[in-house]
């Protein structure tokens, strides 16, 4: 079997909106294949493909409302904030497919499989298809795929043309993640699109040094004003802190990474990336000529950025360092991916395409890297600040700012209060079943050590005596009432009895209560299921009278550990709050009492 294929993909810009809206973002596509005894004389397919973007696409994204407002970002001299980026990538997406394969000699086997996916297709779109088997007089061995995509992309129109058929699938809507997949971007892979469309935004952050404005890993953005021929530190590694709270220096020193940006003159910015504490350096100067805006020296050498090649920089060991190579706007790549890092620079703003290593691993003006914005005005002692300003003079490597920040950092109020979660065992010792009553010391038997057993005994005894008296007495007075009470009524044995049931009856009455609320426990197929409620019982010593069926909620779980505690807990009527925290998943008809009478 032999295959070949070619694809002639643009470099197109990346900060740069105004640009890209003149550049040309279509793609074409040759492939060929054969297969067989004899590759010559066997089956053969070859497909061509010219991927393009419609006028109607270029005004869509000419009046997006992003449109408008990356223009007046520009205007401000900032070309990379998320607004300018989002409108460039959209601009370099592909509308317009049109595919046409011929084939000779293909087995039928592969043939009949080619229908049978046409047919699930046509099942799937059966409201949005129609066909044609009459008059079609289309060339043989030869299959023409048409997709025209909205200009919104939330919808397609499909047609094909086959030897013996013609087929359409009009207003085909397009699935969200679906949209990710098939609108080809020479900007960015099918990884990278399907990455940004799952985790919002966040597969591959970035962090910018605009013209007036930067932003964070974490989204932020605030004005940067930089100091003149003042360094800045931009980003460096950090010890990652690990779940104990420890700090992971083992990831700081491996591949560590530093990035300073200075402001060199009007709108124009230097960058020094420093890595592996020194081991290489990377100096990137604007300038300008015809291939590249940016002057790059690698340890002091310079290198050539061109946009017809990559140059590949490596080391003495012919390690690589860096790949280095320009777009047709100037813009210059450093790409370093030992270091997981991408650097577009201009000559006027940097960007930096960070990978998970950093999370949480850095500080600078890119922010902390956690996935929160609230934390990104981080400085170097951990101290959140407020204000911009005091944030980027903290990174600030020249002398005066540093002091200046310093100065302020020492009063307490300067920093933003950090809160700090704490978690709590929700359900205690006792109710997991782990609990062990703990054993108080037994001072009696050191009490009869040192012979206070003795006194204790007599004291107890002459309580006892105490008692005993007033026992009596109450004994007498007893009697004597019992006399005089058999005296008035000779049946007052049998009515003291009968007395002496209903005080007790009385008395469960008004410590208990007729009724009590109970979580009720139902098993049901190897589950456990606890009411979302308590429900009313009969409490002891009573019966009910009446009942009424009633549909309740109720929160059922696999019988193990947590279901067999909470049954216990409901055993014993103790009220299980985390079942509120339960949604309900199953309703049961249960039977409850709405009268309780003794028994």
């Amino acid at each position: 079997m032999a295959v070949a294929a070619t694809a002639q993909v643009p470099q197109l810009s990346e900060m740069n909106f105004m640009r890209s809206e003149k550049e040309d973002p279509a793609m074409q596509i040759t492939a060929e294949a054969m297969w067989g005894e004899n590759a010559q004389s066997g089956a053969q397919v070859s497909i061509k493909a010219r991927l393009e973007q419609s006028e109607e696409r270029k005004q869509y994204i000419a009046n997006h409302p992003q449109a408008e407002q990356c223009r007046k970002q520009m205007e401000q001299r900032d070309n990379a904030l998320p607004a300018c980026r989002n409108i460039t990538a959209r601009a370099n997406a592909l509308d317009q497919y049109s595919f046409t394969v011929k084939y000779e000699k293909i087995p039928q086997r592969l043939m009949n499989a080619t229908y049978q996916i046409y047919k699930l297709a046509r099942y799937a779109g059966f409201p949005y298809n129609s066909e044609n088997v009459v008059d079609v007089n289309n060339q043989a061995n030869q299959l023409k795929l048409r997709v025209n995509f909205a200009e919104d992309h939330q919808s397609a129109n499909v047609s094909i043309e086959a030897p013996h058929a013609n087929a359409e699938f009009k207003n085909l809507p397009v699935p969200h993640m679906a949209k990710h997949i098939l609108i080809i971007n020479a900007q960015y892979d099918i990884d990278e699109r399907m990455g940004y469309a799952a985790l919002n935004g966040q597969y591959n952050p970035v962090c910018v040094a605009d013209g007036s404005s930067a932003q964070t890993f974490d989204n932020k953005t605030y004005p940067l004003n930089l100091e003149k021929d003042s360094w800045y530190v931009l980003m460096t590694s950090a010890p990652k802190q690990r779940q104990n709270n420890k700090f992971d220096f083992k990831t700081q020193r491996n591949n560590n990474v530093t990035i300073l940006v200075k402001q060199s003159g009007d709108n124009k910015k230097e960058v020094k990336v420093v890595l592996n504490n020194g081991e290489h350096v990377i100096d990137m100067q604007p300038t300008s000529n015809n291939d590249a805006n940016a002057k790059i020296q690698v340890n002091k050498k310079e290198q050539r950025a061109s946009k017809n090649n990559v140059n590949e920089v490596t080391d003495n060991q012919n390690q690589r360092i860096a790949q280095i190579y320009a777009l047709p706007s100037g813009e210059v790549v450093v790409n370093m991916p030992q270091y997981g890092l991408v650097l577009n620079y201009d000559g006027s703003r940097v960007m930096v395409d960070a990978n998970d290593r950093f999370r949480d691993a850095i500080r600078g003006l890119c922010g902390s890297f956690t996935g929160e914005k609230a934390d990104d005005f981080i400085t170097p002692r951990n101290c959140i600040l407020r204000e911009a300003r005091d944030f980027v003079a903290a990174y600030s490597l020249s002398s005066n700012n540093k002091d200046n920040v310093n100065a302020r950092l020492s009063n307490k109020e300067f920093c933003v209060p950090q809160k700090k979660v704490q978690f709590q065992q929700v359900i205690n010792e006792k109710h997991t079943g782990r609990y062990v009553q703990r054993k108080g010391l037994n001072l009696q038997g050191i009490y009869s050590w040192f012979g206070f057993g003795s006194n204790k005994e007599d004291s107890n005894q002459s309580g006892n005596n105490d008692t005993n008296e007033n026992n009596d007495r109450r004994n007498s007075r007893n009697e004597n009432k019992n006399e005089n009470s058999n005296e008035n009524n000779s049946n007052n044995s049998g009515n003291r009895n009968s007395n002496e049931n209903n005080s007790n009856e009385s008395n469960n009455k008004n410590q208990h209560g007729s009724t009590i609320h109970r979580t009720k426990v139902v098993e049901q197929d190897n589950q456990l299921c606890f009411s979302a409620k308590p429900l009313s019982e009969c409490n002891e010593g009573f019966r009910a009278e009446n009942t009424a069926e009633k549909q309740m909620d109720f929160v059922c779980m696999t019988d193990g550990q947590q279901a067999r505690q909470w049954k216990e807990q409901a055993r014993k009527g103790e009220h299980i709050s985390a079942i509120r925290r339960k949604n309900p998943n199953k309703t049961m008809a249960v039977e409850v009492p709405t009268k309780c009478i003794a028994a």
